[in-house]
Order: C-alpha cells, then structure tokens, then sequence
C-alpha cells in the first residue's frame, strides 16, 4: 500500500530515506572507486558475430560508353565441318625394330579439323598406305623404288603367280590431337628397312564423302630412316603433265591422282599373273600411251592388263594425241625431266615402245624385226650408237617430228586486211608471209599450196567456199603490195549478191619440211563487213591453245588446218558427210552431220557413245574401185580427261544454255542411189539427195553425247514441230538439271 505523502509510489527505508536514493550513493561509490583505483586491462575477448549487411546504397549514375573493340573471328562449332579433304603428312619414322609410323594431319578444304572414324565430324576418311625405298646410283642420281608391301597374285587358270606390290594392312590409329586433326598411324607389316640413309616414301591415298560428293587426297613425305635430310628425289614425271590430257589422271576406281603414288607400287618387282606383262611405271605408261602403234598391236597381237577382279584392260586401241616421239610432252619433272635422253638407254625402257625389235642372236622369232646394229647380250654398248644426241642415232635426235626438229621450215602467214567484201563487189586480201621469221617472196618462190577460205555470216556459218591462191587449179591475181613479204590478193569472182552481215576470211598454206613433210601454219583469220556497219566476230566457243594442252599442235587434213576458229567454217551446220560417206548401190546412205559442235563432241566422246561404230569419211573419198572408201570409226577413242568436263575445251562459259538465238540447226542427209543399170563394181553412180533431215542446235550437240535413243527420243518430245526447244527449261542456269551442275567435275 502506498503511504500518504510519498507521491512516487517510493517506500522509506529504516532510516526514513527514500530507496532510490541509496542505490544512487552506491552507484556512485562504485564509480569513484574505479577513478581512483585503475587496474590492467585484460585479454581480449572473443570476436563478436558478424552484423547483417546493411541495405543497398542507391544505384550511381552510368559511366560514358567506351570505344568500339576489333571484330572477333567469326564463331564455328567444331563439330560443324564443311566439304573437302586436305591430307597432309607430318612426319614418318621406321625404329630399329621394323616399327614405321606416320603422322599426319586430316581438314576439310576450310582448314577445319576432321574425325577420322566420322563420329564427330561428318564424313569419315578411308585412307590406305604405301611404302618404298628409291635406289640411288654411285653418282647419287634417282634410280627405282622397291615396295616393303607385296602380295601375290595368281591366275586360276593356269596358277601363273607373280609379285605385285600393295598397301599396308592390319596396322592402327592413334589420335594424337582431335581438335587439329592429327594422328598417327603404325604399320601392321614390320619393315625390315634395306638403307636407312637410302630416300624413302611413304605415301597416301585418302578419300571422304560428303554432302554427296567423294573427295579424294593424295600425298607423300620422302624421309631417312636413319635420319636426316633427303638428297635423292625421284622426279621424272609430274601429274601437272599428266593431266594436260587426263584432267584430272585417276587411276583404280579414282582414288589414285598423282603420279608420285603411282610409281611406289608400280616397280620392276610388280607383274601381271593373267598376261605375264610388267607393271613397272616406265615400260606400262610408254606401252599404253604407245598403244595401237605398238609394233606388236601393228602385226595382231594386243597390249592388256588385267586389273581388280580380274577385269581385262585392252590398251591395243589408245592412240596419243600427237606424235608419240614428243617425249617431253609427259617428262616434266623438274628433277629428272632429260632421263629420257641423258640417261643410258636400255633394252627394257627403249622395247616398251619398240616392241617389235629383237636383241638376241640371230634369226629373229617370227613377228620380230632384229636390231640394226646386231644382237646385244648386255646394254653395255647401248650408249655408243644412241647418245643423247646426234651419234649415229642419238635419242633426241631419232625423236624428232618435221614440227618439232629446230631445222624444219616454219611458215607464218597474218592477213593484214579485206577490203571490197560488199554484195556483188570483188573482194581484196592483203596478207603477208614469213618463213623462219624472214619475209618470204612467194612470187619468185610459191608455196605448194596456198588458199583463202571465205565463210559467213558469222551469225552462224552457213556457207562457205575456197579460192587457190597457189598450187593447183590457182585462181585470181596475185601481186606485191609494197615490200617483198606482203601480197595483194584479187578474188576471181564478186562477193554474192545474197550475201548479209559479215563474213569471215581465213588462210592455209604449207611448206614442205626436208623429209617432204607437209608443215602448215596457223591459220589467221579475219572479219570483214558485207551489209554490216562494222565487222562482227563470230561467237568464240573454243580456244586452240586449249586444244593443244593435249594435242601439242593441232592439225587436220595434212596439216594446213590447226586454228579450231578455223574449222568451223567448213564444218558449219549446213555440212553433211555426202562426199565422203560410202557410194554403194543401195536404196538409201545416211551422210551424218560434220557440223563442228556435233562431230567434235561424237569423237572425244568415243568409245562412250552409246550407239557404235561412229564413223566417217576421210580422204581418199569413195572411188569405183573402193565404194567403201577410208572411213575412220572415231568409236574407239579413248578420250583420257574427264567428258563432263566441258571447260577443258570451252572457251569460257560457251557451254551453257540456252544456246544463242542465231544458232542453226545440224544437217544430215539421206541419199539414194539411182543408177539405171546396176555397176558391176557396186559403185553408184548417179547419188542424190532424198531427204535433209535438220536436228535442233540443243538437241544436236547434246545428243551428240548423250546419243542414247531414249535422251534422243526424250529431247526429240520437247521440242515443238517448228523447231522450238524447251531444253532450257530444265537445263538452264539455276534449273534442276542444270548443264554446270549436272557436268561439274568431281572434285
């Protein structure tokens, strides 16, 4: 209870003082005992548990931008790979316990690394391995390489066996580094190594498919097994000469491009069980490229190997594109390109194309001709009569053509200008001639022949017609103009009154080499206005230096004819076969078109057309005594480049289509005979044409391949009864079937 008087509610002590107050005098002792009695200051304690933090202060105000930084390379999954095989070897190794491994490095054509197994990455990669060792002379010159890697081959026939070299087998993989590409691979053959300090060559034929197209790579590493640089190299052939002609060379199935690969299992030790025939590089290439030259071909017999599976190849019908004696054609190495000449000759190299000569003793088997200088047991004496040039029969020397011997005439002959080409005027050729560089006078000097050959228009040749200058059956007037070199040519007759645009003026003439070898010139050409404001040149479809990649230098009809712009002028559209094809009595001969675009195609095409034999006229032309004449089966040709490959002789895009409105159609004739009486040497006489067939431009060149009769019947059904193809439709730039995708080369 609360006493009267006491207003806080604060009870009295004893001594009647009120509570509070006595804990204040307590307090207050405490603090001045601590003033007046300091002590030391004691350990620390433990520290306290960290506070929470705080809020967050307010969000400050954005700095100013910073400069634009450099663009990064573009990014790319790994996994994402493109086309292509790029195959390089890194570096190859044989221990001293027969151990061989190579390492080497797989990209697509973008750099990007490729999974071997193509788990990873699409596409895997097959690759097979060869290995060789190159003997080398006292004097350190390349000689042949020996496989490590053989196999037998037998013919179960007459269990013939012979030694063939091969790939590796049995071997292993290791990945050394995905993300690059690389790996290495170990032989499964121990290779017991002949000369390490001897080359050799390791090499590689790889291939990939992707995105529906086979890729192949092919490549090779010379090393020394016992360490050290390579010295020797061998290089007699390359493939850039190669393919020159075979674009691109591709040999068993494909996979096979260079001619470095070639050689390591084409050696001396390889042969062919079912013919007996060697395999070696250097007899096999000279005899197939010599083909149906070979002496042995020349007296009935044949030239074959039998490959996989035992398919027969017959090489008896090969027939190289120019003169077989230009050996330089294929000996390009940049090593050893004159070991053709500057190496001692031998029976086994010099008989692969002189097949038919005999070395031995005396007589000579039957179909063999013995060697003019007498039997030679050995090749010691080979070089005595056969140096490199000159001697007796020096190698150079005897393989000389009238083209290519330094001391046969060289003709030129350049059109300087036409004038007087209107309806109804008489034209004027001035042109000029040289031989050997030197301005000849053909006035005191002719030339055994000499034309000027007119064509027109150039819209598309549709006439054509020839005029002698000199030689036989001459015509016109021949003068100086000016100096001695250059000539004045008068025509016989005036320009036709029908004629339109312009037409073209060209030249041919010959001179005859030591050995009376016709040897022409190129053949100039020129344009000249008739109705026309100004010249227009013919479209230009194909390009004679492309020509002569192959055939060195193109010549047709003796020789005077090597410019293809040339050729056309005959062989225009409006020219069949009539005065070659054959003239028996028979109710009706079908004389084929030689337009240019028809004929050309149907002979590289060759031994690929579907409908055989492809024949044709050639000179002499029928006669009483041969109705048949010489016709010539361009059916076995065995064109070595790639036919899809229409840029190997195109000049440019000329290929594609549609083709130009002003393209004419092809003419064939069918002729028939009308002799009263029957000759007694079925030789007809009174020959007339009974029908002119004229084939579509499209069509005619595109059969001209494609000859099957349902591609014929199939381009036949779209083209309209006037005349108008639809071929573009499908076969146009950007179509389905468009002619540079459906003929683009494989890569």
């Amino acid at each position: 209870m609360t006493e009267p008087g006491n207003l806080d509610g604060v009870t009295k002590n004893e001594r009647g003082a009120p509570r509070w107050l006595g804990c204040l005098g307590l307090l207050l002792g405490a603090a001045l005992g601590l003033v007046g009695c300091v002590g030391p200051a004691g350990p620390d304690g433990e520290p306290g548990a960290p506070s929470d933090a705080g809020p967050a202060g307010p969000q400050g105000d954005a700095g100013p931008a910073g400069p634009q930084g450099d663009a990064g390379a573009t990014g790319q999954n790994a996994y994402i790979v493109g086309p292509g095989l790029v195959f390089t070897i890194q570096g190859a190794t044989i221990d001293a316990a027969g151990t061989a491994v190579v390492r080497f490095q797989i990209t697509d054509a973008s750099g990007l690394a490729l999974d071997r197994e193509g788990l990873y990455t699409e596409g895997a990669v097959s690759t097979s391995f060869a290995l060789a060792w190159l003997d080398q002379s006292a004097t350190g010159q390349a000689l042949q390489y020996t496989s490590y890697l053989t196999t037998t081959e037998t013919d179960p026939a007459t269990s013939a066996a012979a030694t063939q070299a091969t790939t590796d087998s049995g071997g292993s993989f290791v990945e050394v580094d995905a993300g690059k590409g690389l790996y290495e691979y170990t032989f499964g053959a121990p290779i017991m190594v002949a000369d390490g300090t001897k080359t050799h060559t390791v090499g590689v034929w790889a291939s990939r498919d992707f995105g529906g197209l086979h890729y192949v790579a092919n490549a090779t590493l010379d090393f020394l097994p016992a360490g050290g640089a390579v010295t020797v190299q061998r290089d007699v052939v390359e493939t850039t000469g190669c393919n020159a002609c075979h674009n691109p060379l591709s040999a068993h199935g494909g996979d096979r491009r260079d001619v470095k690969l070639c050689v390591l299992c084409h050696t001396p030790q390889s042969s062919d069980a079912y013919t007996g025939n060697t395999l070696d590089l250097k007899v096999m290439a000279h005899k197939i490229h010599m083909g149906a030259n070979l002496p042995s071909v020349l007296a009935g017999g044949k030239y074959q190997i039998v490959g996989y599976m035992a398919q027969v190849d017959d090489f008896s019908t090969i027939v190289f594109p120019q003169a077989v004696q230009n050996c330089v054609t294929c000996h390009t190495g940049k090593g050893q390109p004159d070991v053709w000449d500057t190496d001692a000759p031998t029976k086994l190299v010099c008989g692969s194309c002189h097949d038919g000569t005999y070395f031995g003793a005396l007589p000579a088997p039957t179909g063999f001709t013995a060697h003019p200088g007498g039997p030679q047991p050995d090749e010691t004496k080979c070089s005595v009569c056969h140096p490199p040039v000159a001697g007796l029969a020096g190698i150079s020397t005897v393989h000389l053509t009238p083209t290519t011997d330094p001391a046969s005439p060289k003709l030129t002959l350049s059109i300087v200008s036409v004038s007087n080409t209107a309806p109804g005027q008489t034209p004027q050729l001035v042109f000029s001639v040289q031989q050997n560089g030197a301005p000849l006078d053909l006035l005191a000097t002719p030339l055994p022949s000499l034309a000027v050959t007119v064509a027109g228009p150039t819209t598309d040749y549709a006439t054509f017609w020839q005029q002698t200058i000199q030689g036989t059956g001459a015509t016109g007037t021949l003068a100086l103009a000016g100096t001695t070199g250059t000539y004045t040519y008068t025509f016989p007759a005036p320009m036709p009154a029908s004629a339109t645009g312009t037409y073209a003026f060209g030249l041919e003439g010959y001179v005859l080499g030591s050995t009376g070898a016709e040897l022409g010139a190129l053949n100039p050409v020129a344009f000249a206005a008739v109705t026309d404001p100004a010249p227009v040149p013919r479209r230009k479809v194909v390009d004679v230096a492309q020509c002569n990649s192959c055939h060195l230098q193109l010549s047709a009809h003796g020789g005077s004819r090597q410019e293809a712009q040339y050729c056309s002028f005959c062989h225009n559209p409006n020219k069949a076969n009539d005065q070659r094809v054959a003239r028996f009595e028979v109710p009706a001969t079908t004389a084929q078109s030689v337009d240019f675009k028809v004929f050309i195609h149907k002979i590289h095409m060759g031994d690929a057309l579907t409908q055989q034999p492809y024949t044709l006229g050639a000179y002499p032309p029928p006669s009483p005594t041969n109705p048949a004449g010489t016709p010539t089966d361009f059916g076995t040709v065995a064109y070595p480049g790639n036919p899809s490959a229409c840029t190997a002789c195109h000049a440019g895009p000329t290929y594609l289509l549609p083709l130009g409105a002003s393209v004419q159609p092809s003419l064939s004739e069918v002729l028939a005979c009308e002799d009263a009486n029957p000759n007694p040497l079925d030789y007809c006489v009174d020959r007339v044409v009974s029908a002119s067939v004229y084939t579509p431009p499209t069509t005619a060149v595109c059969t001209a391949c494609h000859d099957a009769p349902a591609t014929v019947a199939h381009a036949q059904t779209n083209t309209t009864a006037s005349g108008a193809e639809a071929c573009a439709t499908c076969h146009g730039p950007g179509a389905a079937y468009d002619v540079q995708l459906v003929h683009a080369p494989a890569p």
